[in-house]
């Protein structure tokens, strides 16, 4: 039972890794191609959840009135 759980945990904490990049990534290509709105939509919910460069650009967008 104990190697279950171990083995559940580390596949979660895997499959969670990759959404975060992959939604940062995302906003940034959205950013790329001047789609301001899903880039703001993309880093807004891993902004709130603490990701320094999700909190950058989210301020920055704002900043210059692009959000």
């Amino acid at each position: 039972m104990r190697k279950l759980f171990t083995c559940t945990a580390i596949g979660l904490a895997l499959l969670a890794t990759p959404v975060m990049a992959q939604t940062y990534d995302d906003g940034a290509r959205a950013y790329n191609k001047r789609d301001y709105n899903t880039a703001i939509k993309n880093w807004q919910p891993i902004a709130e959840k603490g990701d320094v460069r999700a909190q950058y650009n989210v301020g920055m967008l704002h900043a210059q009135g692009l959000g």
